[in-house]
């Protein structure tokens, strides 16, 4: 279903950017998904990582490298984006929940 954002477009260009920048360190193969949160009334971007040359992705995923610390401070400056990185069994997954949002009926 279709989902409309309430974020300024420089933020949300800058913000998926930062995104594809902090995954790429953890496999070459990303996969983007933009959905509604099942849960919530919320919308949902995720960048999933995988690449099977890429050992102990896990282990580096809590540090806090400068992609991350960037992640934080978009989502901090625009107010109603939660941040959340796991690791999956197939390599890495972050994921954006945007709390302002018009979804379509």
């Amino acid at each position: 279903q279709p989902v409309e954002l309430l974020i300024d477009p420089t933020l949300a260009y800058s913000l998926c950017h930062a995104m594809v920048d902090w995954a790429q360190r953890f496999g070459e193969h990303l996969e983007l998904h933009l959905e509604r949160d099942p849960l919530q009334a919320c919308a949902l971007l995720r960048v999933r990582a995988h690449d099977s040359g890429h050992a102990g992705s896990a282990a580096r995923l809590l540090h806090d490298a400068i992609e991350w610390l960037l992640l934080r401070q978009l989502a901090a400056t625009d107010g109603g984006i939660e941040l959340q990185r796991r690791a999956t069994d197939e390599g890495v997954e972050l994921s954006a929940l945007f709390r302002r949002t018009v979804l379509a009926l």
